[in-house]
C-alpha cells in the first residue's frame, strides 16, 4: 500500500477526488493548496481596486504574477508542512489546474515546502467524473512505479 498526498489548488476539487478514489487501498491524503496566482498575461478577472493590493511575484520562467489569497495559501502551506513531517508520502500527486496558473501555484508551493517538481506526478483532471479520476490516478501511480 502507498501513501499518496494529493496536492490540489482548490477545496472543491478535493471532494470530488476523494469519492473517485473511495475504494483505492492506498493511504490518500487530499488537501488544497488555496488562493490564486494570476500571470500578467490573462485578462484580470479581478476588480482594478483590488488589484492593486495584490501581491507581485516573479515566476520560475521570469514572467511577473499576482498572488491572491496569500495568507490562505501560507496557512494551507502549514498544514501541508506538517503532513509531510508525520508521514513518509511515496508519491506526491499534483492536482492543480492543468493552465498556467495552476502550474505556476503548484511552482510556488513546491518552493515552500522545498520539494523539488521532478520528485512529484501530476494529474489532469480535465474532466471530474469518478471514472476519469480513477483512471487518471491508476495512470500516474503506474508512471512513478516505472
Amino acid at each position: 500500500m502507498k501513501k499518496v498526498l494529493i496536492l490540489t489548488e482548490k477545496r472543491s476539487v478535493n471532494s470530488h477526488i476523494s469519492k473517485a478514489l473511495k475504494n483505492v487501498s492506498d493511504d490518500i491524503t487530499i488537501t488544497e493548496i488555496g488562493g490564486h496566482i494570476y500571470t500578467t498575461d490573462e485578462p484580470f478577472v479581478v476588480p482594478y481596486c483590488e488589484m492593486k493590493s495584490l501581491k507581485a511575484l516573479m515566476l520560475k520562467n521570469y514572467e511577473k504574477g499576482y498572488i491572491r489569497g496569500e495568507p490562505l495559501i501560507k496557512e494551507n502551506i502549514k498544514k501541508i508542512e506538517r503532513m509531510l513531517s508525520e508521514n513518509n508520502f511515496d508519491i506526491i500527486v499534483n492536482a492543480c489546474d492543468n493552465d498556467k496558473n495552476g502550474k505556476a501555484l503548484f511552482s510556488f508551493a513546491c518552493d515552500l515546502l522545498n520539494i523539488s517538481e521532478q520528485d512529484t506526478v501530476s494529474i489532469e483532471l480535465s474532466d471530474l467524473q469518478e471514472n476519469y479520476i480513477y483512471n487518471q490516478y491508476l495512470n500516474v501511480c503506474a508512471l512513478k512505479e516505472g
